[in-house]
């Protein structure tokens, strides 16, 4: 998925991409995989440190490969973005994950990894009013997390260990 990004820095001169991952190898992985410039960055930060960074911003990407194990995935960016208001981008096939993207229209779903596609969902994120997509992602962000993963966690951490 990273081979899109070249293309898509090329039709959008205003595109810089940050990657925030705790993998040293894998920033050193995308680094490799751009152009030289300076419209990306990668730095490894820890969880704690992941909203400062994400609060501008102003996509969130999920790209994935078709693979079994993504098939079943939640990625843990998901919630990330939501907290903090920012739109996904999401490759179909990610678990229920995708499916949620579209359903509730916190993000764009790409079907596949064509930089065209990546930049009609760019464009659509962008005629959207701010505050129309932070209000919506904030809603999702309370329906979802309050009402079907708290419970969920509340539950699993009263739950007595086993023997």
């Amino acid at each position: 998925m990273l081979r899109i990004l070249p293309d898509l820095m090329r039709q959008r001169p205003g595109v810089f991409f940050l990657m925030l991952t705790p993998d040293v190898r894998e920033a050193t992985t995308f680094v490799s995989a751009m152009p030289s410039g300076d419209r990306y960055s990668s730095r490894t930060v820890s969880d704690a440190e992941v909203p400062r960074h994400l609060r501008p911003a102003y996509l969130g990407l999920l790209l994935s490969r078709a693979h079994p194990p993504n098939e079943v995935a939640w990625p843990t960016g998901i919630a990330d973005y939501v907290l903090c208001g920012v739109p996904i981008m999401i490759s179909s096939g990610v678990g229920d994950s995708s499916s949620v993207v579209a359903e509730y229209k916190i993000g764009v779903v790409l079907e596949r990894p064509d930089p065209h596609e990546v930049s009609k969902g760019l464009e659509r994120v962008a005629t959207e009013p701010t505050h129309t997509r932070l209000v919506r992602i904030a809603r999702f962000g309370d329906r979802f997390f309050h009402e079907r993963v708290a419970p969920k966690m509340a539950g699993l951490h009263y739950q007595p260990a086993e023997d």
